[in-house]
């Protein structure tokens, strides 16, 4: 497709600015309140529905994946990164990097008898953060099922 492009007169730069240019409206778009819902609201329901399955008392009861893998394409990261409150993960680049990866770990954490469940959430490697969240390596499971609430399909 480049050489295609840069064969009939598109510069390099041109074809940079053109991706960036596009990259900025899917963004703008996804950073609409209804846009994730609408793109991405069943996908984060599942993931919410797997997470509360996972922290019941009875979960041994509840056959429960203790891995789920999905493929997507960027455009569907970029507005499920959006749907969490995830976007700075991938702001400087444009578009999510080639094979861009998502992880959500849950983890658990026992005190006194009492369980305390946590999620890190890792793009690409690197630990992300939530918009409207001070930084940390790790979020209460309630926090993440919060900034998602919003943007469930039932």
């Amino acid at each position: 497709m480049l050489l295609i492009l840069t064969h009939i007169g598109i510069s390099d730069t041109d074809l940079k600015d053109l991706s960036n240019h596009v990259a900025w409206r899917l963004a703008h778009t996804y950073s609409q309140p209804s846009m994730p819902r609408l793109a991405v609201g069943r996908f984060i329901s599942i993931l919410r529905q797997n997470f509360q399955d996972a922290t019941r008392e009875d979960a041994s009861a509840v056959s429960h994946a203790k891995l789920l893998i999905f493929s997507a394409h960027d455009t569907t990261l970029m507005s499920t990164l959006h749907g969490w409150g995830l976007e700075k993960a991938y702001e400087g680049h444009g578009w999510p990097p080639y094979a861009a990866t998502l992880r959500f770990d849950l983890l658990k954490e026992t005190s006194k008898g009492i369980d305390a469940y946590h999620v890190r959430v890792i793009f690409d490697g690197r630990v992300v953060h939530f918009a409207d969240e001070p930084p940390r390596e790790v979020w209460p499971l309630d926090t993440l099922l919060r900034q998602a609430e919003e943007h469930v399909l039932a």
